[in-house]
C-alpha cells in the first residue's frame, strides 16, 4: 500500500479528528486551537494520507532549544500493522535532528503495548517507569 506523509493544513481539522477522537486522542484538538498548534510546529504536525483519504496523524512539538516532544500518534484501525506509525515516528525525529533537537520524549499509556514496542524500537527508553520514554539524538 502506497501512502503519503504530508505537513497538515488547516483545512484537515475534521479528518484528523476523525483519526483522534476513536482513539480518545482529540483533547486540545478544537476548530479554534488547531490552527494554532499547527502554526506553532508546522513540520511536526503531519498526517498519512492514502488514495486523499487521512489515515493517521502525528502531533511534535519543541519544548525547548534541545528538548522535543512527540505529542499525538494516532493511526485509522483498519490501517495498523502496516508501518505507517513506524514512518511518522521516523519523519517526526528526522524534523526535531533538523532543529537541532538533543533529547525526545513521549507519554504512552501503560496498557498500550503496541506503542511501547513502537518506541523502544526506535531506542526509547521507559525513563520514569511510569509512561513517558526518552531517545537522545
Amino acid at each position: 500500500m502506497t501512502y503519503l506523509i504530508r505537513p497538515m493544513r488547516d483545512d484537515d481539522l475534521y479528518a484528523v479528528l476523525s483519526i483522534l477522537i476513536p482513539a480518545k486522542m482529540s483533547m486540545f484538538i478544537t476548530p479554534e486551537l488547531f490552527p494554532q498548534i499547527r502554526a506553532s510546529n508546522p513540520s511536526l504536525c503531519l498526517l498519512a494520507e492514502h488514495e486523499g483519504a487521512v489515515i493517521a496523524t502525528a502531533f511534535g512539538s519543541v519544548d525547548s532549544v534541545v528538548y522535543g516532544n512527540i505529542r499525538k500518534i494516532a493511526v485509522d484501525p483498519q490501517y495498523r500493522k502496516q508501518g505507517i506509525g513506524r514512518t511518522l515516528v521516523e519523519t517526526l525525529l528526522g524534523e526535531f535532528r533538523a532543529q537541532g533537537v538533543r533529547q525526545v520524549s513521549c507519554r504512552i499509556a501503560p496498557t498500550n503495548d503496541a506503542s511501547q514496542a513502537l518506541f523502544r524500537s526506535f531506542g526509547f527508553d521507559d525513563a520514569t517507569k511510569l509512561d513517558t520514554y526518552r531517545l537522545n539524538l
